[in-house]
C-alpha cells in the first residue's frame, strides 16, 4: 500500500504538467482501491482524489474538483492522517473560492490550519491569501503573500514559491508597481518551469500578458497572449478569457471587449466558477458603459452586485456600484459616496473618474467652488502610477479653472495630455493609436471649454489639434514581423478569390466566407503587436501654421465645444476664433447633402426623382454654406482654403458650396501632418503608375492614357496589376493612380479594400510600403471615406495613404460611376502633370463640367483632396 501512496503523490506532482495524463492515472489508482478503504489504502486514495481534483481545476471543472476534494477529506480522516485531510481541507478552500463561496472557503482553510505546520502552513497563508485578495481585500493579501514567502524559500518549496509570486505580482500590478509585479512574475515563471509546472508556467505567461496591458503597453499584451495560446493549448480555464477581454477594454476596442466578456459569462453559466462568472458580468457591464450603452450597463452592473453580494465580496460590490452609478448620472451625492467607498475598497482610479466627472458638471453649471471641493481630495493625491497619475493632473487642471487661473489650468491640462501621449506612443498599429482617443476626450472637451470661453484662439487650434488624427502626427511603424504579416495578408488575398469565385459558382460562401475572417483576425493580430516608434517632437500652433501658409491660403479648423462648432480661421497674420451653430443642425444638413450627391451620380431613379436630388444637394449645400462658411468668409476672398474637419465634417463635399466654388479647396485631417508636408521639398510628379483592377470596362483605358500624361508613365493591367506590382510601383513613382473597384469596411477601416488581379489591397498592405508617391489618385467608390472608431480618429484608405508619406490623396466621398470617373481623372491628370498644385487641378476640373449635367457634375463634386 505505501507504494500506492506513492504512486498518488507522483500523480499529485503530474496535475500541473499534464492535467488530462494526471486526471487518468488517478481514475485508474483508485478504480484499484477498496470501495471503503482505510489505512494506508485510505491515504493513497485521499492523495489520488485530491491530485483528481487539481486536473479537474486546471481544465475548468470547480464543481466536480469540490467533490473530488470533500472525497479526499473523508478518505484522509479515515487513514488518520492529519497532514493529508489538511491538505485536501487546503485545496478545497482554493475550489470553494472558484465558486464563489469565499465564506466556506475561509472555513476549510481554517480547518486545515491545525493539521499544518511549517512548509505546509506557509502554503496554506498563500491559499488564504488567495481567498482574500478575490474577496477585495487587497492590502491584507498582500501581506500574506509576502509573510509566506521567506519560509517557502527557506523550505526549497519552489512550486508553492511561484503560486504566491505569481499571485501577489497580481497584487502589485492592482496597487500600481508594474515594474515589482513584472519581476515577480519573472522569477516565478523561472521556478514553475524548473520544477515542470507548465500550466503554471503558462498562467505566469498570461499574467504577464495582463500586466502589460493594464500598464499601457498593448501591443505587448495581445503578443504575449499569443505565445500564451500555445502553451495554453489543451487547458479549459476561461480566467485567461475574462483577463484578454479587460485588456482589449484597456486598448479601447471596446466591442471586442464586450463579446468576449459577454461570452465568457454565459458559457459560465452552471459550471461552477461563479467568483469568476460574476467577474465576468461586471466586466461585460464595464465595456458596455464605454461603448456608450449605458442601458446593458446597467442592467449587467445591477447583475454583478447581486452575484458580488451573494458571494460576500464588498469590495469588488463597489465596482459594479461605479458602472451603475455611470450608467445612471444625475445624482452628485450618490456619486461622491460611491467614489469615497471605492477609494476605501483601493479602486482609486475609478473614485478618480466619478470626481472628475461631478467636478466637470458642476463647473458646467458655473459651481466653481463646489467643484473646487469635490476634486480636492484627488488634486492632493501623491502617486506614480500612470493611470492614476493622469487623473491626478487632470483634477489639479480643473481646480485651477474653478480659481480663475487659466494659466495653471492650461499646464496642468497639458502635463495630463502628455502623460497620454506617452500611452499612445507605445502602440505601433494606426488603429490601436487612434483607440486612446476615449482616454483624452473629457480632456480635450475640458481644454477647448476653458480656450473658447477665454477667447484664446491659439489655444484652441492647439486643443483641436490634440483632439484628433493623432495616428498621422506619430511617425509610421513598419511591422518587424513583416514576413509573418506578408503571409497572412497573402492567404486572405487567396481566401477573398475563393470567396468570389464560390459566389459566382453560385454555391454557398460559408466555408470561404469563415476562410477570409480567419484570415483578417490573423492579419489584425499581428498588425496590433507591433510596437510604437518612441516620442513624437512634431508640435503644431497657431504660429506654426501661420508660418507654414502662403499669403494665397487660409486655414479653417473646426471643433466641437458644448455641442456646438467653433472655428479657428488663420492666415499669414493672424488667427480668428468663430462660433458656429449647433452639431446637430449642420449634421442634418449634411446628411441631405450626402444622400442626394450619391443618387444622383449613381443615375439612379427616375429623371424627376434625380432633379429633386440635385435640387436637394444645393439646398443642403447653401444650408452648410451659411453655417460652416460666411460667418468668418468676408476676407477669403479668391485665396485657396484648407479645412481640418471633426470626424462629424470628414464627408462635406466641399465643392458645392457655394463659397468653395471653383475655389482650391484641400482636407487636412491633421494640422500637424499637414505643416510637417509643407516642409518637404517634393520633386515634380514626372513618374506616373497607373494601375487598372479588374471588372471595370474603362480602368485599362483610363490607366494607359492616365500613364501617358506624364514623362515617365507606367501602366500595370490584366494580370499584371497584382497587389505586389502596385505595392511595388508605389515607392518608386510621384503620382500614383489606382482605377479599381473599393469597398469600404466600417468594422475596421484598414480592410477597406481595392480590388486589384490577385485579390484585395487593404490598408493593411499599404502600411507595409516603403516610400509613398506625392500624389495618389484613387477613384474608387467611398475611397475618400473614413471611420472614426474614436472621437476625432478617423481610419481609413486615404488616411493610411497620407501617414505612409503621400503629400496629397484625391478620392471620392460616394459611389461613382465609371463611365463619367474615367474623363474627368484623364482630365485631372494632365493639369497634375503641368505640375498644378492637387486642391488647384481638382478645382479646376470640376468648374469645367457642364452644371446642367447633374450626373457629370455630382460625380465630381464627389472628389475631394486630403493632405495637400
Amino acid at each position: 500500500m505505501a507504494d500506492l501512496t506513492a504512486a498518488a503523490r507522483d500523480i499529485l506532482d503530474l496535475a500541473g504538467r499534464d492535467p488530462a495524463d494526471a486526471l487518468a492515472r488517478a481514475d485508474a489508482l483508485t478504480s484499484r482501491l477498496p470501495s471503503r478503504p482505510v489505512g494506508e489504502a485510505a491515504r493513497a486514495a485521499a492523495v489520488a482524489h485530491r491530485a483528481a481534483a487539481l486536473a479537474l481545476l486546471a481544465r475548468g471543472d470547480p464543481t466536480e474538483a469540490e467533490r473530488r476534494l470533500r472525497r479526499a477529506e473523508r478518505l484522509g480522516l479515515r487513514s488518520g492522517d492529519s497532514e493529508v485531510t489538511a491538505q485536501a481541507r487546503m485545496s478545497l478552500a482554493y475550489a470553494l473560492l472558484e465558486q464563489g463561496r469565499m465564506r466556506a472557503a475561509i472555513a476549510a482553510a481554517d480547518r486545515a490550519a491545525p493539521g499544518l505546520a511549517g512548509t505546509q502552513s506557509a502554503r496554506l497563508q498563500v491559499q488564504r491569501a488567495t481567498v482574500l485578495a478575490r474577496s477585495g481585500r487587497t492590502r491584507a493579501a498582500l501581506d500574506a503573500y509576502t509573510a509566506a514567502l521567506p519560509a517557502l524559500g527557506l523550505a526549497g518549496d519552489d512550486l508553492w514559491r511561484a503560486r504566491a509570486l505569481n499571485n501577489r505580482a497580481l497584487l502589485l500590478a492592482y496597487l500600481g508597481d508594474p515594474r515589482a509585479a513584472q519581476k515577480d512574475l519573472g522569477r516565478a515563471r523561472e521556478l514553475a518551469l524548473a520544477v515542470g509546472e507548465t500550466v503554471l508556467a503558462a498562467w505566469t505567461l498570461c499574467n504577464l500578458a495582463w500586466i502589460a496591458g493594464m500598464s499601457g503597453d498593448i501591443p505587448r499584451a495581445l503578443a504575449l497572449y499569443e505565445e500564451a495560446e500555445v502553451e495554453c493549448a489543451g487547458l479549459d480555464v476561461p480566467e485567461r478569457h475574462v483577463d484578454r477581454a479587460e485588456v482589449l477594454l484597456r486598448a479601447g476596442l471596446y466591442a471586442e471587449a464586450r463579446a468576449a466578456a459577454e461570452q465568457v459569462a454565459g458559457t459560465l453559466v452552471g459550471s461552477g466558477w461563479e467568483s469568476l462568472r460574476a467577474e465576468a458580468v461586471l466586466l461585460h457591464a464595464q465595456c458596455a458603459l464605454a461603448a456608450g450603452d449605458p442601458d446593458t450597463a446597467a442592467r449587467e452592473g445591477d447583475r454583478a452586485a447581486r452575484l458580488l453580494a451573494a458571494q460576500g465580496r464588498a469590495g469588488w460590490q463597489r465596482l459594479a456600484d461605479y458602472v451603475r452609478v455611470r450608467a445612471r448620472p444625475g445624482d452628485a451625492g450618490r456619486s461622491l459616496r460611491v467614489a469615497r467607498q471605492l477609494e476605501q475598497a483601493g479602486w482609486t482610479t475609478h473614485a478618480a473618474d466619478l470626481r472628475l466627472a461631478v467636478a466637470a458638471a458642476a463647473l458646467d453649471a458655473g459651481r466653481g467652488p463646489a467643484a473646487a471641493r469635490v476634486l480636492a481630495p484627488l488634486a492632493a493625491t501623491r502617486t506614480t502610477r500612470p493611470s492614476l497619475l493622469r487623473r491626478v493632473l487632470h483634477a489639479r487642471g480643473l481646480v485651477a479653472a474653478a480659481e480663475g487661473d487659466f494659466r495653471r489650468a492650461d499646464r496642468e491640462l497639458r502635463r495630463t495630455w502628455d502623460r497620454i501621449e506617452a500611452d499612445r506612443e507605445l502602440r505601433g498599429a494606426a488603429e490601436l493609436r487612434a483607440l486612446v482617443a476615449p482616454q483624452a476626450r473629457d480632456l480635450v472637451a475640458t481644454g477647448l471649454r476653458l480656450a473658447v470661453d477665454r477667447g484664446s484662439e491659439a489655444a484652441t487650434l492647439a486643443w483641436a489639434e490634440r483632439g484628433r488624427a493623432a495616428h498621422l502626427r506619430h511617425p509610421r511603424v513598419r511591422p518587424p514581423r513583416d514576413r509573418e504579416l506578408a503571409a497572412a495578408l497573402d492567404e486572405l488575398r487567396t481566401a477573398a478569390r475563393e470567396e468570389e469565385q464560390t459566389l459566382l459558382d453560385g454555391a454557398s460562401s460559408s466555408p470561404a466566407a469563415g476562410r477570409r475572417a480567419r484570415a483578417e483576425r490573423r492579419v489584425v493580430t499581428l498588425a496590433r503587436t507591433v510596437p510604437g516608434a518612441g516620442p513624437v517632437r512634431w508640435r503644431t500652433s497657431a504660429r506654426s501654421v501661420r508660418s507654414a501658409l502662403d499669403p494665397d491660403t487660409v486655414v479653417v479648423q473646426y471643433a466641437e465645444v458644448r455641442g456646438a462648432l467653433v472655428a479657428v480661421v488663420t492666415d499669414r497674420t493672424r488667427s480668428r476664433l468663430f462660433e458656429l451653430a449647433p452639431v446637430a443642425t449642420v449634421a442634418a444638413a449634411l446628411r441631405r447633402g450626402a444622400f442626394g450627391l450619391g443618387r444622383v451620380a449613381s443615375g439612379f431613379g427616375t429623371t424627376a426623382g434625380r432633379a429633386a436630388a440635385w435640387a436637394s444637394v444645393h439646398d443642403a449645400a447653401a444650408a452648410l454654406d451659411r453655417l460652416l462658411l460666411l460667418p468668418w468668409s468676408q476676407g477669403l476672398a479668391d485665396r485657396s482654403l484648407v479645412v481640418s474637419p471633426t470626424s462629424a465634417l470628414s464627408e462635406v463635399p466641399w465643392s458645392v458650396l457655394p463659397s468653395c466654388r471653383a475655389r482650391p479647396v484641400s482636407v487636412a485631417p491633421s494640422l500637424s501632418a499637414w505643416c510637417r508636408e509643407r516642409t518637404r521639398n517634393r520633386p515634380p510628379r514626372l513618374r506616373a503608375l497607373a494601375a487598372a483592377g479588374p471588372g471595370l470596362a474603362q480602368a485599362a483605358p483610363e490607366a494607359r492614357t492616365v500613364a501617358a500624361c506624364y514623362p515617365s508613365g507606367r501602366t500595370l493591367a490584366g494580370e499584371r496589376s497584382t497587389v505586389a506590382a502596385v505595392l511595388s510601383g508605389l515607392g518608386a513613382s510621384d503620382v500614383a493612380h489606382l482605377a479599381a473597384h473599393g469597398r469600404l469596411r466600417a468594422d475596421n477601416p484598414l480592410l477597406s479594400e481595392v480590388t486589384l488581379a490577385d485579390g484585395p489591397l487593404t490598408g493593411y498592405d499599404l502600411e507595409r510600403v516603403e516610400g509613398m508617391p506625392r500624389t495618389v489618385v484613387l477613384p474608387s467608390c467611398h475611397a475618400g471615406r473614413g471611420r472614426a472608431p474614436a472621437g476625432d480618429e478617423t481610419l481609413g484608405l486615404a488616411w493610411t495613404l497620407l501617414a505612409g508619406g503621400a503629400g496629397e490623396v484625391v478620392a471620392p466621398l460616394t459611389a461613382v460611376p465609371d463611365d463619367l470617373t474615367a474623363a474627368l481623372m484623364v482630365a485631372l491628370h494632365r493639369r497634375l502633370a503641368a505640375q498644378e498644385p492637387a486642391a488647384a487641378a481638382l478645382a479646376a476640373v470640376q468648374a469645367a463640367i457642364d452644371p446642367d449635367d447633374a450626373r457629370a457634375a455630382a460625380t465630381a463634386a464627389s472628389f475631394v483632396v486630403f493632405g495637400g
